[in-house]
């Protein structure tokens, strides 16, 4: 195999965590997010279902990403 296709280091998937989706409104993730002094938390909208990922933006205040497609 061609060293050059072979994967760096940092390309590496080095730890995967999983765990329970608690829904709530993007206010309490957000105070849960800067609690554990991260800058993203992954939650379930409280209002519409959908998983979502709120973020502390480079240029101030906060992002949100949703998925489009609903949990069953």
């Amino acid at each position: 195999e061609d060293e050059d296709d072979a994967p760096s280091p940092e390309d590496v998937v080095v730890r995967a965590k999983s765990y329970y989706l608690t829904p709530m409104k993007i206010d309490e993730a957000v105070i849960r997010m800067e609690a554990l002094g991260h800058d993203f938390f992954v939650y379930l909208d409280e209002d519409d279902d959908r998983i979502s990922v709120v973020y502390v933006r480079r240029d101030g205040g906060y992002g949100v990403i949703q998925a489009e497609n609903p949990i069953k």
